[in-house]
């Protein structure tokens, strides 16, 4: 079932039910995001916003399995090898003038606040569920590089891009 970022918020505990109608209300005449908005009024996380999100962006994207996914090195040039391993993240190719990275679940929020705040071209994430089969690729894609942390696909909090 599809849920909306307000219901999102309110099960996580960040908005209390009251407060949807007057984040809607608001939003007629601010033409804001709902979550900029709740986030103004009601002091929302910025980390449960993203969190929110990612929960909706999942239900939507593609899952891949990165060992049958065509690579371009090009798009590689586009994120860092440290950015790369940090946030989980690997560029995969370009399509239709899109960049095309892949994350596992348990980080797509904090790729999603990294790619909205630093990457400078249109971006489409995807997921894969297979953490190992990420790591590969990485390894595979940025083989000299020394890994931040150990790999895990654990989550992470969001407030750091």
């Amino acid at each position: 079932m599809f849920k909306r970022i307000g219901e999102l918020l309110v099960e996580c505990g960040e908005l209390k039910p009251g407060d949807l109608a007057r984040i809607l209300a608001a939003q007629q005449h601010a033409y804001q995001p709902f979550g900029r908005i709740a986030s103004h009024l009601f002091g929302v996380r910025e980390s449960a916003i993203w969190s929110a999100w990612a929960q909706q962006y999942a239900r939507f994207c593609p899952r891949v399995e990165l060992a049958s996914e065509p690579r371009c090195s090009e798009a590689l040039v586009n994120l860092t090898p440290d950015r790369a391993w940090n946030h989980r993240l690997l560029p995969l190719r370009w399509h239709d003038g899109d960049l095309i990275m892949v994350t596992c679940p348990p980080r797509l929020a904090r790729a999603l606040q990294f790619v909205d705040a630093r990457i400078e071209v249109p971006t489409v994430i995807w997921l894969t569920d297979s953490a190992h089969s990420l790591e590969d690729a990485l390894l595979a894609a940025y083989p000299n590089c020394d890994r931040l942390e150990s790999f895990a696909c654990a989550p992470t909090t969001v407030d750091a891009a």
